[in-house]
């Protein structure tokens, strides 16, 4: 394996801030996932509360450990360079999306 100059990784406990986040991880998982018990027809949406207030009394718990593993890749010049919109290109979508 090489080392990518331009692509970085940090492992790190997760915290109380990131909650949100792995709540909706969580929820494009089940969407991908698919069929009745990862998304039943009742649409009942009480669970990302659950999982959120179970996340939350995890994180302090001493016998579980979850991890947030963050990617930070180096964008190359042209692509970081401001748009003529002023906006950066990568957050202003793609060329010819209307924005």
């Amino acid at each position: 394996m090489g080392h990518d100059a331009g692509h970085h990784t940090d492992v790190r406990l997760a915290a109380e801030h990131d909650i949100a986040e792995l709540v909706r991880l969580r929820q494009l998982l089940f969407e991908d996932l698919g069929g009745d018990f990862f998304n039943p027809s009742s649409g009942d949406d009480d669970w990302r509360d659950a999982l959120a207030e179970a996340l939350k009394e995890r994180l302090t718990a001493d016998a579980v450990r979850i991890l947030v593993v963050e990617a930070i890749r180096a964008l190359p010049p042209a692509a970081s360079a401001p748009s003529s919109s002023g906006c950066p290109a990568p957050a202003c979508g793609t060329a010819g999306s209307g924005r």
